[in-house]
């Protein structure tokens, strides 16, 4: 949702893969608390509610890095290949499937 907000406007290769990280840890880290208060109300141990949410902000943070870096490579790897190194590729992935 961060993403759809933030970069609906941007291209792929204008984006901040820290900056995306940075804001998918918030989200993450946000949504467990506020899932845990509405679930099962204000928990009485403060240490134990903040340690889901430390572990979700951590992950998000990093699962939100590395899903821009890996699109933006991806990206870059494509606009750098030919159409015909593509079409060749995609011709011998077919012949490898069909044998």
């Amino acid at each position: 949702m961060y993403l759809g907000v933030v970069g609906r406007t941007k291209r792929l290769d204008e984006l901040s893969a820290i900056r995306i990280g940075l804001g998918g840890a918030v989200a993450a880290g946000l949504v467990l608390p506020i899932y845990g208060v509405v679930v099962s109300g204000i928990p009485g141990d403060l240490a134990e509610a903040l340690i889901p949410p430390s572990i979700a902000f951590v992950l998000g943070g990093i699962t939100a890095f590395s899903t821009v870096k890996i699109a933006q490579r991806s990206d870059r790897i494509l606009a750098e290949a030919s159409l015909g190194e593509l079409e060749l590729e995609q011709s011998e992935v077919v012949s490898f499937l069909e044998e």
